[in-house]
């Protein structure tokens, strides 16, 4: 599953199944405990929390970063890059004699 590091003030339980976090703006919204990863151990100041990225998105909150957690271990996947290099299209030539090197 996608989660995004966002920052919140304040994080509350206020039941077992569900917490209350204050954003940075001062907005305060809603958060399933199943849709929580945990902390966000990368940065040193502030409270950064994983959350499930559909809740970011449909919340209108701008994320910090994402990546994809493991369900069942709640552990970081290990993400690879692909890069694809497409070489520029060179025109072909009617003939390949050099006629300098020709003896």
């Amino acid at each position: 599953m996608k989660y995004a590091s966002i920052m919140l003030t304040d994080l509350k339980l206020i039941s077992p199944r569900c917490y209350t976090a204050k954003l940075i703006d001062g907005r305060k919204i809603r958060i399933p405990v199943s849709q929580l990863a945990g902390i966000d151990k990368d940065y040193k100041f502030g409270s950064y929390y994983w959350v499930a990225s559909w809740l970011v998105r449909k919340e209108g909150i701008q994320p910090r970063k994402q990546c994809v957690f493991d369900d069942s271990m709640k552990r970081r996947k290990a993400q690879t890059i692909t890069q694809v290099i497409k070489p520029f299209p060179v025109a072909p030539v009617e003939s390949n004699v050099i006629n300098s090197l020709k003896r």
